[in-house]
């Protein structure tokens, strides 16, 4: 096994590289799973998208509770939210949720996988650019 250490936000980001994600303008980009490859190979991969998912759920959590501890609530009590600004002032308490919730996104983590080498990953093909991805593979030797 091999292990690399990334910030919580690179976890997230090689969960979005792994799974694909949609833009903002709503266009669906596939992820790295959704090429065709070995079954192994997808299996180790999927070892790795499952310890991604795990820490993108508690980052989810984190951020949740940050939002109801610093929030306000809608007038209907379905919605806790932290606005930008209040009264054209920014808010205090958007500015403590964007400190504390960038804090956590810096922490950093230990990721252990299977040595993945360039050799495997050859004829998966893929339009996304994959930077945290990149950073797991093993180069061949000069």
């Amino acid at each position: 096994m091999k292990s690399i250490t990334l910030k919580l936000a690179e976890f997230v980001a090689l969960y979005d590289e792994l799974a694909g994600f949609t833009t903002q303008e709503g266009k669906v980009i596939p992820g790295i799973l959704s090429a065709k490859m070995s079954l192994a190979n997808r299996y180790w991969l999927n070892e790795i998208f499952k310890k991604c998912e795990e820490e993108k759920i508690r980052i989810e959590e984190v951020k949740n509770d940050l939002i109801k501890k610093l929030g306000e609530t809608s007038e209907d009590g379905q919605t806790v939210f932290i606005p930008t600004f209040i009264e054209d002032q920014p808010n205090p308490a958007f500015a403590e949720f964007q400190t504390e919730f960038n804090t956590l996104l810096l922490e950093e983590k230990e990721l252990k996988f299977k040595d993945i080498s360039f050799e495997v990953l050859e004829n998966i093909e893929t339009e996304l650019h994959c930077p945290t991805f990149f950073k797991l593979i093993e180069l061949p030797q000069a």
